[in-house]
């Protein structure tokens, strides 16, 4: 950068979305690391705790501390399953307990494409991850699913405007 002159605003954005992904991949990585050791610490806690701080901080909306308690209870609850269909209905209710949790700011907001695209999307990746694993690997289904719960409330906080 040449004295004097200032940082574009599209950089500034460009660097605000390279934090806030790597925000969701820090969040992404303690819910995957959840499922082996420390569930309670780094899954219900630690995550939830750093995704809402994270979108406070973008947004300056304190709305977005709903998001801890939410997180809390939706990986509070239990998935597993040995039958196919119990695995599907518990997969399914866990999907949409996080869809609705992530989304809970955009339907406040009433950005309706987001509020109805994140819970099924983490309904349909919960159900076809969870029971259908295509990568063979606990860890990588795990990871996937925690970019997924907390990219979209991370990278669609903003700030709040006062009409």
């Amino acid at each position: 950068m040449i004295k004097g002159e200032s940082m574009t605003s599209e950089k500034k954005q460009q660097i605000e979305v390279i934090a806030r992904m790597l925000l969701v991949v820090v969040c992404a990585s303690l819910y995957a690391w959840g499922g082996m050791e420390h569930r309670l610490l780094l899954r219900r806690i630690l995550a939830p705790a750093v995704a809402a701080v994270t979108c406070f901080y973008f947004s300056r909306d304190w709305r977005h501390f709903i998001l801890f308690p939410l997180l809390w209870i939706s990986s509070s609850i239990g998935y597993g399953a040995s039958e196919m269909w119990a695995k599907i209905i518990k997969r399914s209710y866990v999907g949409l307990a996080f869809g609705v949790s992530t989304s809970l700011k955009n339907i406040i907001d009433k950005r309706l494409i987001l509020s109805i695209f994140q819970p099924v999307l983490l309904i349909t990746t919960f159900v076809c991850f969870g029971v259908w694993n295509p990568f063979g690997s606990a860890r990588v289904e795990e990871s996937i699913l925690g970019l997924l719960i907390y990219t979209m409330p991370i990278m669609s906080s903003k700030r709040r405007t006062i009409c």
